[in-house]
């Protein structure tokens, strides 16, 4: 009988899910992927989303992940801030909020920016 960890790796695999880096630590294995990190123990394997992840991705990665018959465990999203500094539950919500509209802001700056010029500058003699 296969062991937890190959369930999981075969299963990851299977559904093209890329592995960015495993490691393992006392009796604990902790898998990064794309969207997601995975922390496996005694046949428990914890999920934790990145707050940017779609919902409907993230429940297509929880059915695949059921298919191993683990005990799945389903913890608080996450995000990494400019330090690269861990941030979860609802302050990685907030941080990605605040991102988007920064990016949101500076897209209607840029574009307020450009219809300014072209209507007030002169053009070129051809």
């Amino acid at each position: 009988m296969k062991d937890s960890l190959t369930i999981l790796l075969d299963k990851l695999n299977e559904f093209g899910i890329d592995i960015l880096r495993r490691d393992f630590n006392k009796d604990e294995y902790s898998i990064v992927c794309d969207k997601m990190v995975l922390f496996l123990k005694d046949k428990v394997l914890s999920v934790a989303f990145q707050a940017t992840t779609r919902p409907d991705d993230a429940a297509k990665h929880i059915v695949i992940l059921y298919q191993t018959g683990l005990t799945i465990e389903i913890m608080e999203a996450f995000i990494f801030d400019e330090e690269h500094n861990i941030i979860s539950g609802d302050e990685a919500y907030e941080l990605v909020n605040k991102s988007t509209e920064e990016k949101v802001l500076k897209l209607f700056v840029e574009d307020q920016v450009m219809k300014s010029m072209l209507v007030s500058l002169e053009g070129f003699n051809c």
